[in-house]
């Protein structure tokens, strides 16, 4: 299923290796970091400062294009890419029909499965 870093503690399986070492922090590393405010507790320094500044502080990250809100950097970040400039980004059109993508393999393989008859499985 393309998962292949496995953790060494648990079950759990990764396509990516920064995903099973991120697990590897999360879920079993020593949690060294403990908050004052409540009982969350974490393996790293800036998951603490985010937990921190979300929960504790209030603190929203505003999106300078709308009207959204996001508890982190990261989240902002995520909702950016995935609302503001995938409009920016190139777009690939078939020749053939009305079908649009972003991506030039896409759109290859489209145009060979749905006008030029090839199977892929």
């Amino acid at each position: 299923e393309g998962k292949k870093y496995q953790c060494t503690n648990c079950n759990s399986q990764f396509a990516w290796r920064d995903h099973l070492r991120k697990h590897q922090q999360a879920i079993h590393d020593e949690k060294k970091y403990h908050c004052k405010g409540c009982t969350y507790s974490t393996s790293t320094r800036s998951s603490l400062t985010n937990h921190q500044e979300t929960i504790h502080e209030g603190r929203k990250y505003h999106c300078e294009v709308c009207d959204f809100k996001a508890s982190s950097k990261s989240n902002l970040t995520r909702h950016k890419h995935a609302i503001h400039e995938r409009h920016e980004r190139k777009t690939y059109q078939c020749r053939d029909c009305d079908h649009q993508t972003t991506s030039k393999s896409a759109l290859t393989t489209h145009q060979q499965s749905r006008h030029e008859g090839k199977k892929y499985q």
